[in-house]
């Protein structure tokens, strides 16, 4: 009989370990599973989470790519478009995997787009999926065309263009997912988050109209390759064959911003990837202004010195911009933008085109001429913010004996960077933030904010 003695020393053992190994325990009877559900807060992730969500809009290599469009020659224009085409397929691809994941209504903690870096190899992945009792490491396949697996276990990729057919061998995603595996699991390890937790790998294929032929290939291969709306059948599956282990749902979070936090993305250099050629500058109309003329060699103590917080950091910086922008073009500096602008900008801290747009004075021409700096101005500077917010979540985490997320976690440190806030009070605005986490953390937030390197 499972005792209440029992269940207490449970009890305590997973809360203390955040997770327990159920291969050895025979127990009949919904009790068993009411406790797991009380020790595990089984129900507290009602449905799936994205620590790291999927976005097209937030992508950085199409953002970048983007940018580079008005500075090249039109033939490179025709490489960036393609690279924009390929780039954009696979995320149509991940995104069908996304909508699945998204509905699937389990509670499991999902991210997208994650490059780890572990003992001199790297591995990139798709999705990685964290259920109480499994890892499940995705691969999203966008393919064109029809696939043929024969039972060796080779790929090959038939397609037509232009009604003449061709037929090609293709790397085995199993084989490089399997790669993948292995490196997530040494890291896991490595970090002592899981110990006997199984991690599986499954490639999904996103594109509708292509076939699968694995009529030939072996049963374990045939297990590993899915469509993308079989997959919340597979999930399924797998929860209900698996009894080895079951992980607290904070502790499947202290997972995933563990990944988060050793995410290393890489930044491309198109200009010599593509081979793109810079055209030279055109003069630009210069828009007429009837504020009083700042000096295009304005420069002044302030401009020299460094702030002492974040909007005067800010402030220098885009003074600086202005300065070497006028004389660049041999303009008044007010003609890029003037001191009234300069100070909305600070203000609404505008991250896209559309609200740059919204500040009085800035029109399509000077977003053109101006616009994508300023936006990368702001971008950086306040990646600068966040990097010390992550760095003090960090080592207050290990003074005080607390996980990372138990300081803030990364949505709540992603309102933290929209807000800005000016004083603690202000994090009241921040989601599910408690009182009790203000006061204890909200004055060095605040000053992390207004003093930040």
């Amino acid at each position: 009989m499972f005792t209440d003695r029992r269940a207490l020393l449970l009890e305590k053992d997973v809360q203390q370990n955040g997770i327990i190994e159920l291969k050895n325990i025979n127990i009949k009877g919904g009790f068993f599973m009411r406790l797991l559900d009380k020790i595990l807060g089984y129900g507290e992730i009602k449905g799936p989470e994205f620590t790291k969500d999927f976005s097209v809009d937030d992508n950085a290599q199409i953002a970048h790519l983007l940018q580079l469009l008005d500075q090249v020659t039109d033939d490179s224009k025709v490489k960036i478009e393609k690279e924009l085409l390929n780039i954009r397929s696979g995320l149509s691809g991940e995104r069908n995997v996304y909508f699945e994941l998204k509905n699937s209504r389990l509670p499991i903690v999902c991210l997208h787009d994650i490059r780890l870096e572990h003992n001199n190899h790297e591995a990139q992945f798709d999705f990685i999926i964290i259920a109480s009792e499994f890892i499940l490491v995705l691969e999203t396949k966008k393919l064109f065309g029809n696939i043929t697996i024969d039972n060796e276990g080779n790929f090959t990729r038939e397609y037509q263009i232009n009604g003449k057919f061709y037929k090609e061998g293709m790397y085995s995603p199993i084989t490089q997912n399997e790669r993948h595996i292995r490196l997530l699991k040494e890291f896991l390890v490595e970090q002592k988050l899981i110990k006997h937790c199984p991690i599986y790998s499954l490639i999904v294929i996103a594109n509708d109209k292509t076939i699968v032929n694995k009529k030939f290939a072996k049963a374990e291969v045939k297990n590993l390759i899915i469509k993308h709306d079989q997959l919340i059948e597979r999930l399924h599956q797998y929860i209900s064959e698996n009894n080895l282990v079951k992980l607290r749902h904070n502790y499947m979070r202290e997972i995933a911003e563990t990944i988060i936090n050793n995410n290393s993305p890489i930044e491309y250099d198109y200009i010599k990837k593509l081979s793109l050629e810079i055209k030279a500058e055109e003069n630009s109309a210069i828009e007429i202004s009837t504020e009083t003329p700042i000096l295009a060699d304005e420069s002044s103590k302030e401009d020299e010195e460094e702030g002492k917080n974040v909007q005067t950091r800010l402030h220098h910086q885009l003074k600086k911009y202005r300065s070497n922008k006028s004389k660049e073009m041999n303009i008044k500096a007010y003609y890029v933008f003037n001191n009234n602008e300069l100070d909305q900008i600070i203000s609404l801290l505008p991250k896209t085109k559309e609200q740059f747009l919204r500040i009085q004075g800035f029109g399509e021409k000077k977003y053109e001429q101006y616009g994508e700096d300023i936006i990368g101005i702001i971008k950086e500077h306040l990646e600068k913010v966040e990097g010390a917010l992550k760095a003090f979540r960090l080592e207050s985490a290990k003074m005080n004996g607390l996980k990372p997320y138990e300081i803030f976690n990364n949505q709540q440190l992603d309102q933290i960077i929209e807000i800005l806030p000016k004083n603690k009070e202000q994090l009241i605005q921040v989601r599910y933030y408690s009182r009790q986490q203000i006061d204890a953390y909200g004055e060095q937030i605040v000053s992390i904010i207004n003093e930040s390197l």
